[in-house]
C-alpha cells in the first residue's frame, strides 16, 4: 500500500509539472508572438503594393519616391519635404500599402502591443521623425476614413523601433479626431499601413531604408522611442508649452548672444559663443 501510495504521489507529481509545463509554454507563446506584416523579400504573405502619396493632394511641393531593392530585401523610400506655399509650412511625405483608396485583408493582430519597424535612415542630414499609419474597417465616420498614427524616430543604423499602441491617436487629415473606436478593437481589422514623414515636421530631404514591418506582442524596452509610462517635460508640438528665453554672458560683461524659437514642431536654439575679454575665457549662452 504504501508503495502504491508513493507511484501515485509520484504520478501526480508528474502531471502537475508536465501542466506547469504546458502551461509556462504557452504563457511565454503568448507573450513572444510576432505576426509578419511586410516584408521585401517577395514573401507571399507579406509582400503588397507600395505607393507613395505625398502633400500635392492638398497643393503642396513635396516629393518621395519608393522602389524595392530585391539584392538586399530591402523597401527604399527617398524624397524631400517642402513648405506648402499657402500654408508657409512643411508638408508632408507617406508611404502606403495597398495604395490611396485601396484596400486589403492584412493579418489579425489582435493580442500584439505594438507595432515594430526595422529600418534606418541613410540621410546623415536628414529627416528622423516619421511616423506608422494603421487604417481599420471600423474607424470610419460617414465618408471620412481615421488614421491612427504614432511617431517614432530613425537613426542610421537598421535596427527595430517599438511603437505601443497605447501612443497611437486617430486623425483625420492630420488634425486628431474623437469618433474612432480604440484600436485595441480594430486589431483584426486592419485595411491600410503605412509610413509617413512626422507632421508637423521639418522641411528637409530623406532616405530610408526599410526591411519590415510587424506587431509585437513583447513590449521592447531596446530601440523603443517613447514609452506610455513617460512624461513630457516640454515638446515643442502645442502639447506641453512653456515660454523659453535667453540669458547670455553679457550680464557678466561677455558679448555672446543666442535666441530662441518654436518653429514646425521643434524648438531652434542658436548663437554664438565668444570669449569674455575681462576673463580671456569664453562665456556662455542658455535657455
Amino acid at each position: 500500500q504504501a508503495l502504491q501510495r508513493f507511484a501515485n504521489s509520484l504520478a501526480c507529481s508528474v502531471q502537475a509539472m508536465a501542466s506547469l509545463f504546458i502551461f509556462g509554454t504557452l504563457v511565454i507563446g503568448a507573450a513572444s508572438k510576432v505576426v509578419p506584416i511586410a516584408t521585401f523579400d517577395g514573401g507571399s504573405k507579406t509582400t503588397w503594393p507600395w505607393q507613395t502619396i505625398n502633400d500635392p493632394v492638398m497643393g503642396g511641393q513635396s516629393t518621395s519616391t519608393f522602389h524595392v531593392d530585391s539584392a538586399r530585401s530591402l523597401g527604399v523610400w527617398e524624397g524631400e519635404v517642402r513648405i506648402v506655399p499657402f500654408l508657409k509650412s512643411p508638408g508632408f511625405c507617406n508611404l502606403q500599402a495597398p495604395g490611396l483608396y485601396k484596400t486589403a485583408a492584412f493579418p489579425d493582430l489582435s493580442g500584439t502591443k505594438g507595432m515594430v519597424v526595422r529600418a534606418r535612415e541613410t540621410n546623415a542630414s536628414g529627416i528622423t521623425r516619421f511616423n506608422i499609419m494603421l487604417m481599420t474597417s471600423g474607424a470610419k465616420h460617414f465618408l471620412k476614413q481615421g488614421v491612427y498614427t504614432a511617431n517614432f524616430v530613425l537613426n542610421g543604423a537598421m535596427e527595430d523601433h517599438f511603437v505601443p499602441f497605447s501612443l497611437f491617436t486617430c486623425t483625420w487629415r492630420g488634425q486628431n479626431v474623437t469618433w474612432c473606436p480604440s484600436l485595441s478593437t480594430e486589431l483584426g481589422k486592419v485595411t491600410n499601413v503605412g509610413v509617413g514623414t512626422a507632421f508637423p515636421g521639418p522641411a528637409a530631404k530623406f532616405h530610408v531604408e526599410i526591411s519590415s514591418l510587424s506587431a509585437s506582442a513583447q513590449v521592447s524596452s531596446l530601440a523603443t522611442n517613447s514609452s506610455a509610462d513617460s512624461i513630457d517635460l516640454a515638446t515643442f508640438d502645442g502639447k506641453t508649452a512653456h515660454k523659453w528665453k535667453t540669458e547670455n554672458d553679457p550680464v557678466m560683461g561677455g558679448q555672446s548672444d543666442s535666441k530662441f524659437e518654436v518653429k514646425d514642431g521643434y524648438g531652434e536654439y542658436s548663437g554664438t559663443c565668444r570669449i569674455v575679454p575681462s576673463l580671456k575665457a569664453p562665456g556662455f549662452t542658455i535657455a
